[in-house]
């Protein structure tokens, strides 16, 4: 009877109270027989089925009271706790607005709210609210992480590190708060701080993903070498025991193993973006052009960009439309303004989730989705995941597989990736007939004539360089250039510094070969025109292996600075191989390492032979693929046509050999 309702819905509360929840689905069972009506009988049985493991049928009932024109606020939350729990975050937002509407001070409410604008992608909305909730609240160290999390993606590291140390000042045990203070303090050039938080929060949590190949990559970027024997064995055994040990771009300057790049990839790939999504009704348009879409972090002055200009430039506007999806939050450069002109639109989607950009991509039709990141930073491969277009290819940025299932082609060359390596790609080949690599014949020097005493270098004697990034510097090799300078009188070695830390560690480690370490030379960073002027004053390039020299060594040879390698079995090892073989220079490629040193001390000791040698780079830079962009954008574009073709002919993706095309 509806005179009982009152009695059970009393005694239902009082059973909620002392959670008896079988008493509870008893007496809100029966007021709702007597009125299936009734608001707050749906919503303590909806209690008693969530707390007795009948979760989606709980759901359900709230949901019923959520589209009555006045719903509680408890119901509000509890039926948004539910979705955040089954992963349905836009719906629960919409609760969680309504929530916050009424109760704009509840920290539950903006505390979820938060988690779900986050988890949707939202990070301005999110870290609004939590930090809204953080003003009622200073005491929750999860709170304070999440702050941090959300300045981080927000690229604010300053910031993300105070809340990262908030958090550990309420909880010493906070591993991940730990964790992503340390890989922002390297980010912000405090290496030595960040190796010590990083090793501290995999003390506290030894089994976290990646981080101790993190750690070990920094060692590299600062040439502290101790315990690189040691890192490199444990990360070779974690990566076969198929254990998240490494990212895969750091295992690119540690090892030259194909199948243990793949491996790695593999592993990221499934730890990071394995979930499946659902490409029905997603196919390439009829349209007369070809659209294509380059997605990158680095439409600036960048390595990536500093050899895709021209590509862009070049395009064939009347059969391709040519988009740009910025990912990088930036303030534009003088090669973002250059870059802009380039294309048929220019989208900054910094700010947009993965899903929106990737709607973005499909309203516009885009035929081809091109990935210039891969697994390097600022990058989303979620977009990827989620197929921003129906053919998706990975190009230039990162140099081997991303082991996934939805990047359909690699963009390379046949000296980069062999036949026999193609099993160690998850992707297939599109091979370009000359070298992999674009490059931009616009890159201007400076007029800025450097003395030698500019740059501390001595007035005389050979004077062998390598720009490349630290990291790619190995015991190994380092120790091939301490052979090779004993046996060059009076020569030099010019490196980059990238840090504050790592002349002292070389120096140190040149001694100990016993060699004056004013023999080791360092230059900081310049801008892109004064960088290429400073090459004039070097004699001869040395490569690093396993991970070449890429776009610091077309650089060097459109400067008329010869370059020497050692060809390995990798992607990575193998582009400076190619990049001389494309500027018809293959002998200054070395496949072993004496014939390097023999190499390099040759052209330092017979100054005729090494005249002879520029002379040819000079020239050949001027009648060889290498620079001809025109030729390598005409080649790509061929690829894009049969990629095209082929999906249209309901084909699955294929290897494509572009030279064998014409």
């Amino acid at each position: 009877m509806s005179s009982d309702i009152p009695r059970l819905i009393s005694d239902a509360v009082q059973a909620l109270q002392r959670g008896d929840y079988l008493k509870l689905k008893t007496c809100a069972s029966k007021a709702l027989k007597s009125n299936p009506h009734n608001v707050q009988g749906k919503e303590l049985l909806a209690y008693a089925l969530a707390n007795s493991g009948n979760k989606d049928e709980a759901l359900q009932l709230l949901l019923e009271i959520t589209e009555l024109h006045y719903c509680p606020l408890s119901v509000l939350y509890e039926c948004s706790s539910l979705l955040l729990e089954k992963q349905d975050f836009v719906k629960a937002i919409s609760l969680l607005e309504r929530a916050y509407i009424v109760a704009p001070e509840s920290f539950e409410v903006l505390h979820d709210l938060a988690t779900a604008y986050a988890h949707v992608g939202k990070k301005q909305a999110a870290l609004d609210k939590f930090l809204s909730a953080a003003l009622i609240r200073q005491d929750s160290p999860e709170l304070l992480y999440n702050i941090g999390r959300m300045y981080d993606d927000l690229r604010s590291e300053t910031l993300a590190i105070e809340f990262y140390e908030k958090a550990i000042q309420l909880n010493k045990q906070f591993s991940n708060a730990w964790i992503n203070r340390g890989l922002d303090l390297n980010l912000l050039g405090r290496p030595l701080e960040a190796i010590t938080s990083l090793k501290e929060g995999l003390r506290l949590n030894p089994n976290a993903g990646f981080i101790f190949g993190d750690i070990a990559h920094i060692h590299m970027q600062i040439g502290d070498w101790k315990s690189f024997e040691a890192n490199l064995s444990t990360l070779e055994d974690g990566v076969k025991e198929h254990r998240e040990v490494i990212h895969p771009f750091h295992l690119l300057s540690l090892v030259d193993r194909p199948e243990l790049q793949k491996e790695a990839a593999e592993i990221y790939t499934q730890r990071n973006h394995n979930e499946k999504f659902d490409y029905l009704g997603l196919n390439s348009g009829g349209d007369s052009k070809i659209k294509v879409a380059y997605f990158s972090a680095d439409f600036r002055n960048h390595a990536v960009a500093n050899l895709t200009a021209e590509l862009f430039e070049l395009h064939d506007k009347n059969g391709f439309e040519i988009y740009a999806f910025s990912l990088g939050f930036q303030n534009h450069d003088e090669m973002t303004k250059r870059l802009k002109k380039s294309f048929h639109e220019f989208i900054d989607v910094s700010t947009l989730t993965d899903q929106e950009v990737v709607d973005l991509a499909r309203s516009k039709g885009i035929d081809i989705a091109v990935d210039l990141g891969g697994y390097t930073e600022h990058s989303r491969s979620g977009i990827f995941q989620r197929r921003a277009a129906p053919i998706q290819a990975s190009y230039l940025g990162y140099l081997g597989t991303l082991g996934s299932t939805y990047i359909d082609y690699i963009f390379a060359d046949h000296e980069v990736i062999p036949p026999n390596q193609q099993k160690y790609f998850s992707e297939k080949i599109a091979y370009l007939p000359n070298c992999f690599q674009v490059n931009d014949r616009q890159r201007m020097s400076s007029d800025r004539q450097f003395t030698k005493a500019d740059l501390g270098l001595p007035e005389k004697g050979f004077v062998f360089c390598c720009f490349n990034n630290t990291y790619k510097i190995t015991p190994k090799v380092f120790l091939s250039w301490c052979r090779i300078l004993k046996k060059v009188e009076g020569s030099v070695l010019w490196l980059y510094e990238s840090n504050l830390q790592i002349s002292g560690n070389l120096r140190r480690a040149v001694t100990a070969q016993g060699i004056d370490p004013n023999r080791l030379v360092f230059g900081g960073a310049l801008p892109a025109a004064e960088y290429l002027a400073r090459y004039k004053l070097a004699d001869l390039f040395l490569d690093t292996s396993p991970y070449n020299a890429g776009t610091t060594a077309s650089d060097a040879l459109w400067s008329g600075l010869p370059v020497i390698t050692r060809m390995g079995e990798s992607f990575q090892s193998r582009m400076a191989g190619s990049i001389l073989k494309a500027i018809d220079m293959p002998d200054l490629i070395a496949q072993t390492v004496s014939e390097y040193e023999d190499l390099a001390v040759r052209l330092a000791t017979y100054p005729e032979d090494l005249q002879a040698i520029r002379k040819r780079v000079t020239a050949n830079k001027l009648i060889t693929p290498l620079f001809d962009s025109p030729q390598t954008t005409k080649h790509i574009e061929r690829a894009y046509q049969v990629m095209h073709a082929n999906h249209l002919a309901g084909k699955e993706p294929e290897n494509i050999d572009v030279g064998e095309l014409y």
